[in-house]
């Protein structure tokens, strides 16, 4: 009797456990993201590559030289943009 009890136990968890597992698996990953400035999704954002000059505060005549592009990637099926950026320094026009 008490084996009996225990084998449909047994039985039982190891559905439901199967259960578990199956439903996590048929789950797609979403991919979302907060700032759309550094990830987009689908489409190349038009305006790129950008370049700009930007001044280091607090130190006259000294400015960054700024590169941003996007670089496509593929996330599972998806395609994804993620902004690159370069920066170096350089004497403010």
């Amino acid at each position: 009797m008490f084996s009996q009890r225990r084998i449909v136990l047994n039985l039982f968890i190891s559905a439901l456990l199967g259960l578990l597992v199956a439903g996590c698996t048929t789950q797609q990953a979403t991919l979302v993201s907060n700032n759309p400035n550094l990830l987009v999704i689908g489409t190349k954002p038009e305006g790129y590559p950008r370049l700009r000059i930007e001044p280091y505060p607090g130190f006259p005549g000294l400015c960054f030289e700024v590169k941003e592009d996007w670089r496509k990637d593929d996330y599972q099926g998806q395609t994804v943009w993620l902004k690159d950026s370069e920066s170096r320094s350089v004497h403010c026009p």
